[in-house]
């Protein structure tokens, strides 16, 4: 993945003064730049990828969600997340991590 610009990055910053959002980190390892946004508790997907879109859409047009979300058992904080990864321009650069209640089903996509 390239170098994100200033733009970018505040954009990715913005997600998490969204109430939905947890958490929106921005990793950067050996000039690779990857993004996690870790929903609150129990928010529907539809709900968080709104969001993502509202605030990011300027600039990352066409994100693309790619496979099925794959569930796992955090192990630091022993909640439930249902895993999305995000393309942009066909790299991965966005991990999307949904909290789950205990009697949701999942997302959707």
């Amino acid at each position: 993945m390239k170098k994100l610009t200033q733009n970018q990055l505040t954009a990715i910053q913005s997600l998490a003064e969204n109430p939905l959002i947890a958490e929106a980190q921005i990793g950067f390892n050996k000039g690779l730049s990857r993004v996690t946004i870790t929903s609150i508790v129990g928010t529907s997907w539809n709900e968080v990828d709104a969001v993502i879109h509202e605030v990011l859409d300027g600039e990352f047009p066409e994100l693309e969600y790619m496979g099925t979300p794959a569930r796992d058992m955090n192990s630091f904080t022993g909640i439930e997340e249902e895993i999305y990864y995000i393309n942009f321009e066909g790299e991965t650069l966005i991990r999307l991590a949904m909290r789950l209640a205990p009697e949701q089903e999942g997302g959707g996509s």
